[in-house]
């Protein structure tokens, strides 16, 4: 019942971007630009602090993008990118300005939140909550996932980058949750590499057809 649940689809989304990015050296399309400004506009507006999905990944193919030397491209992309999350915000912030709330969105969204949550007490790392719960078969294979990308790309700079890009976000969540278990919940996605990286092992020592493959992989994730 918490709204990073509803964020997943998009998560998962952005992470297949993400991947496609590092590992096939795949340009970000204009098409898929304006999607993912829409997905972070959907998120911006249902919860800011899902957005630490993204941060890190949106720096670090900036980055990129620039010392590929194609700012024409690049400026394109960024144009297409705030298009997609301005068609999400202009619809939210024109309801509360017909409404005459805008000073409440800003006021109860913004100011009040980050107020709230910054004087709870009691900061803890939830990281260790939720490994008592169901959740540690979800770390398990979150981390097995990410380290054995690693691993496999170890003298690959993209291994490095997904690592770092991974390790700087959990970070961030970890720091902002005030002990709430469910700001983890978008870091699921990263479970269907752990899944597939195991049955890839387990598939290597059997002699099984690629179809009974795909059908085992697709329904153990």
């Amino acid at each position: 019942n918490s709204i990073e649940e509803f964020a997943l689809p998009i998560c998962t989304y952005f992470l297949y971007c993400w991947l496609e990015f590092l590992q096939e050296k795949k340009e970000w399309t204009k098409s898929r630009c304006l999607i993912i400004g829409l997905c972070a506009g959907v998120l911006f507006w249902s919860k800011y602090t899902l957005l630490y999905f993204m941060l890190t990944p949106m720096i670090i193919w900036l980055v990129i993008s620039f010392c590929q030397k194609r700012p024409q491209n690049l400026i394109i992309n960024l144009l297409f990118l705030m298009l997609g999350y301005l068609i999400i915000t202009l619809p939210v912030l024109l309801f509360y300005l017909l409404n005459n709330a805008i000073d409440d969105l800003f006021n109860v969204y913004f100011i009040i939140n980050i107020a709230q949550y910054s004087n709870t007490s009691a900061v803890r790392l939830s990281v260790f909550q939720f490994l008592k719960t169901p959740g540690s078969i979800f770390l398990f294979f979150i981390f097995w996932g990410v380290i054995r990308f690693l691993i496999c790309n170890w003298k690959n700079k993209n291994g490095w980058l997904f690592f770092t890009s991974f390790v700087v976000n959990f970070l961030l969540v970890m720091l902002t949750c005030k002990g709430m278990t469910q700001y983890f919940i978008i870091f699921l996605p990263y479970t269907i590499l752990g899944i597939l990286d195991i049955l890839e092992i387990i598939f290597n020592c059997l002699t099984i057809s690629n179809y009974r493959k795909y059908g085992i992989a697709i329904i153990a994730i």
